[in-house]
């Protein structure tokens, strides 16, 4: 889809908004001046292939972000997903402890305030039960 130039400039300037709201930056200005602080974050590590890598770095590079904002987008999209396929194909059901597992996650969202695919079950099965 090819846009006008008002529309990509009010696109850039709505996800600015939208995404601008977001505090990441934050946290590694603060941990780039405060190397012996310790923060709410923990390090994940994985070996990837030297053509990710590169690509990765390019696309951050691009969009004159931190490697980490976008890793930790990519992270929560994956997480989300997998959260989400994982209810839909009925994964707690199939294992022995599901409802204390099931009830374990959905409780950490509700915990955490987001509105994840566990919370939306349980909130979607509180629903059904009225």
């Amino acid at each position: 889809m090819k846009r006008t130039h008002l529309e990509s400039l009010v696109t850039e300037k709505a996800l600015g908004l939208v995404n601008g709201s977001d505090n990441s930056w934050l946290i590694d200005k603060l941990s780039e001046d405060n190397p012996d602080q310790d923060f709410p974050i923990k390090n994940v590590c994985a070996k990837v292939s030297v053509q990710l890598s590169d690509e990765i770095d390019s696309i951050v590079r691009l969009l004159g972000i931190s490697k980490r904002i976008f890793l930790e987008a990519a992270f929560i999209d994956a997480v989300s997903k997998a959260k989400e396929i994982i209810d839909a194909e009925g994964v707690f059901e199939a294992l022995h402890d599901s409802s204390v597992q099931r009830d374990e996650w959905e409780a950490k969202d509700r915990a955490a305030g987001e509105l994840t695919p566990g919370a939306l079950a349980h909130a979607k099965r509180e629903m059904e039960a009225k």
